[in-house]
């Protein structure tokens, strides 16, 4: 909002819409309007998949798809797979163990 700012008043250009940044859910929409945002990407609020619907699951978004991983390699008998689903933006994707499984090779 301070570039707006820097637009409007002392550059004298007319801002009519502020996009924000998603992660949004109906629960979280009032925080950027409060802060000036005129629109928000739906992000994976439309999906709800965010760490909102992770702690609360009450919230009226219902998650809209199962990640599904396709098993890697086995090590001492725990199947790992390229993992993803609730990551960070700024974290590589890591590769997780999902069961202790008997390889079958």
């Amino acid at each position: 909002m301070r570039a707006t700012d820097l637009l409007q008043h002392k550059l004298a250009i007319e801002i009519k819409q502020i996009n924000a940044p998603g992660n949004t859910s109906s629960e979280t929409l009032p925080v950027p309007a409060k802060k000036g945002a005129t629109h928000v990407e739906s992000g994976h609020g439309l999906l709800g998949t965010t760490p909102n619907h992770i702690f609360k699951p009450n919230l009226p978004e219902r998650p809209t798809y199962v990640y599904l991983a396709e098993v890697s390699h086995f090590v001492d008998g725990e199947a790992y797979a390229f993992g993803g689903g609730l990551w960070s933006d700024d974290l590589p994707p890591l590769i997780v163990p999902l069961l202790k499984l008997e390889s079958t090779e």
